[in-house]
């Protein structure tokens, strides 16, 4: 999958714990504000596909009436 199903971030703190604590403790403090993560397949074209869905999802979960309008969607 390019993209997967939200995820707990407790996952990436418990898979990095042994590893790397001092990423698993940054996670751990992302983790805080940011409950959930999803998955993003590492081509290349990652970073485009992560900010692209995460930025449509934001709109279907919490419509914003101003840039429905200016992108021609229907607001809720």
């Amino acid at each position: 999958d390019l993209v997967g199903p939200r995820q707990p971030m407790q996952l990436l703190v418990d898979k990095y714990r042994a590893g790397s604590p001092a990423l698993a403790a940054r996670l751990a403090a992302l983790a805080a504000e940011f409950p959930t993560c999803r998955p993003v397949a590492g081509d290349g074209n990652c970073f485009y596909r992560g900010f692209l869905f995460a930025l449509l999802e934001a709109l279907l979960e919490q419509p914003h009436v101003e840039l429905h309008a200016r992108w021609g969607f229907a607001a809720p």
